[in-house]
């Protein structure tokens, strides 16, 4: 059953607000630890929380906050949480490895909360979270907003997956394109040799004059698969490539990357602000 949330409690800004938005403090102390405090009118049985939790003081913070509405008598809560942490380490790799995502995800089903999230990258969350009350937001609107921005104009344009991990949701993304925005899709596949991102086969056979290819994924952080499938793309022909990227951390920025996408789109799920200092990046805001 969904339930109509009466107030939003944000701990981020720049999503959605339901009700009245609920004040509160936070602070650290000075050995580190967490405070927080929020008084909930007395007939506010309902609330929504807000939060990019991609540190562990906000997620300490979420805990906190959980814990305060409950004891004031909410007993029902929503977190609105787009960028879900530890994602890419959906697995254990080697011995001694810890399981990120498996504990992040304990700690959430121990909340009993309503989880929202935004294109998360791995379906394992799911599988972890174990029934708890979980709702994904595709990237689709965005993307769609992204392509009609660039104003394309009619020109042959491809949707290119960057790799494997990608292609059910590029095939689900133009099985929802209902005004024909895209013409084709390419696959593209990459393989890892120590730190460098190769990407091979998909691109040897293909002509990409006159195409304008859009390469969307979930997350961009260093960059280096979307430098090495811009490489193959300009190798194969293509002059007018651009990127897509639900969560933007650009942990390298994004000068090399503008090197073979004259435009980057990305939204607010790892910034409220702009991306600040990153030239060529076009946010879009998740109200959801």
């Amino acid at each position: 059953m969904e339930y109509k949330m009466q107030a939003t409690l944000n701990l981020s800004k720049g999503f959605g607000q339901c009700g009245d938005s609920l004040a509160f403090e936070y602070r650290k102390f000075p050995a580190g630890e967490v405070y927080f405090n929020c008084a909930v009118p007395w007939d506010i049985t309902t609330v929504r929380i807000n939060i990019r939790a991609n540190t562990s003081d906000q997620i300490m913070l979420l805990l906190l906050a959980v814990d305060s509405l409950r004891r004031q008598g909410v007993d029902q809560i929503e977190v609105f949480m787009p960028y879900l942490p530890y994602s890419r380490q959906d697995r254990v790799c080697k011995k001694g490895d810890s399981f990120s995502l498996s504990t992040l995800c304990a700690l959430l089903r121990a909340l009993r909360v309503g989880l929202v999230t935004y294109d998360v990258h791995s379906n394992v969350a799911e599988v972890l979270l174990d029934g708890s009350a979980l709702r994904q937001y595709t990237n689709h609107r965005e993307v769609f907003d992204f392509v009609d921005y660039l104003e394309l104009g009619g020109k042959h344009t491809l949707l290119v997956a960057p790799d494997a991990g990608a292609r059910k949701k590029i095939q689900a993304l133009i099985d929802a394109d209902k005004m024909g925005r895209f013409d084709d899709i390419l696959f593209a596949n990459k393989t890892r040799v120590s730190e460098h991102v190769i990407t091979v086969d998909a691109l040897d056979d293909h002509n990409l004059n006159d195409c304008v290819c859009i390469v969307v994924d979930d997350i961009c952080d260093g960059g280096g698969t979307f430098n090495a499938l811009g490489v193959r793309l300009q190798q194969a022909g293509c002059e007018e490539a651009y990127l897509f990227v639900s969560h933007g951390v650009f942990s390298k920025g994004t000068e090399d990357l503008l090197r073979f996408y004259k435009k980057i789109g990305t939204t607010n799920s790892i910034r409220e602000d702009h991306v600040v200092g990153f030239c060529g990046v076009k946010k879009f805001n998740l109200d959801y």
